[in-house]
């Protein structure tokens, strides 16, 4: 037994040198990985995020159905008998990801700092954007990575460059490689989230500068919801337009009955002979037939007005879009942490690696005194 104290006791000597033995290394060490992460910290680029939460409404003004609603939704399920032109809140993302949507998106305007003028996105990023230099350095370990990659696999460009007049069939879409890369950029930064359960919508962005944050979410919510609107009317502003150029030609052809009526009735007016009165009625049976559609399509069209803005989606702003004061990234203390705790960790597995396949003198006397 005293043996067994006699050894405890030398183990916590050893098991001390051990410690004092490793103290500069992991001392070293977990400074280096400090540093880096101070270094890293301060030439990371700065972003802002702001979201905006809103939920989509019916046609009368009432919340698109949650709860067994929507999970008979996700399995493909309709138990609401809703209207076939409502677009899904599932279907937001397709819409958000298209290449319609994107260009829209790219084409809206943002305030820059140091410009007197709004900018649209994609001039902001093909010509005012300056990265900073970690993000720089990024930039050219993708562009190095992309190298190696057509090298191996072979470049993914074909042909040259089109414009739009070269495509020249409505309903193709032509993008440039330049607004391909903002396009990209943009993915990188804007989200979208649809929560199917409460039915409610969730746009996020990230921006170099608190304000531009904040208008490219605002446009990004503007654009999508019109994009849904439209869909959602499209059928009845085709009945629309439909009913109206009907309306207007019915409109010309009232006029020019009644005016053919009036310029008959003032030339004959101290005319009573039967043929006057043959030809006056004719005149008065066409303008009362004329009358009739003509208010029958004004009926119409009026109701028609009412089906479109009663067709109309609503949508309840739920979380405003507000500008952000603080940055969102990078968080530097907790950067700086991080690489502290991961050179910290390194150490000791460095110095037990030392310790067990390098062993030196102090260490050799160690691992023979436990194999005794």
């Amino acid at each position: 037994m005293d043996g067994d104290i006699n050894r405890r006791s030398i183990d916590l000597v050893f098991l001390a040198k051990f410690v004092l033995n490793a103290r500069k290394i992991i001392l070293t060490i977990t400074t280096g990985f400090v540093l880096i992460g101070i270094i890293i910290a301060l030439l990371s680029p700065v972003y802002f995020s702001t979201n905006v939460t809103f939920v989509p409404q019916n046609s009368g003004g009432e919340k698109a159905p949650g709860g067994l609603s929507n999970l008979a939704a996700i399995a493909g399920i309709n138990i609401n008998g809703g209207d076939a032109s409502s677009i899904s809140p599932s279907l937001y993302p397709n819409i958000f990801e298209s290449v319609h949507y994107q260009k829209e998106l790219l084409n809206s305007e943002i305030t820059v700092h140091d410009l007197d003028t709004t900018v649209t996105l994609f001039e902001y990023y093909s010509k005012f954007y300056k990265p900073r230099y970690g993000e720089k350095f990024l930039n050219y370990i993708g562009e190095v990575s992309d190298f190696f990659r057509h090298a191996i696999v072979g470049s993914s460009e074909v042909g040259d460059p089109l414009n739009q007049s070269d495509v020249g069939q409505e309903g193709i879409v032509y993008i440039s490689k330049s607004e391909l890369e903002v396009i990209r950029k943009i993915k990188s930064q804007v989200f979208i989230s649809v929560n199917d359960l409460d039915g409610y919508v969730k746009i996020s962005a990230e921006m170099p500068e608190a304000l531009s944050s904040a208008q490219v979410v605002y446009q990004a919510m503007s654009i999508l919801q019109k994009k849904i609107v439209a869909h959602k009317i499209q059928k009845a502003e085709v009945q629309l337009e439909f009913i109206e150029q009907r309306y207007q030609e019915k409109l010309k052809e009232f006029r020019k009955v009644q005016l053919e009526l009036a310029e008959f009735r003032d030339r004959n007016a101290n005319i009573s002979t039967a043929i006057a009165q043959t030809e006056l009625q004719v005149l008065q049976s066409k303008y009362d037939l004329t009358y009739s559609v003509f208010q029958e399509l004004a009926q119409q069209l009026e109701t028609q007005r009412i089906q479109v803005k009663k067709d109309t989606p609503l949508f309840t702003i739920i979380e405003q879009v507000v500008v952000p004061v603080e940055r969102s990234r990078p968080r530097r203390a907790i950067m700086v942490i991080l690489f502290g705790l991961v050179g910290f960790t390194l150490s000791i597995v460095f110095f037990i690696a030392k310790y067990y396949f390098l062993p030196t003198e102090v260490n050799k006397k160690i691992i023979k005194y436990k194999s005794s």
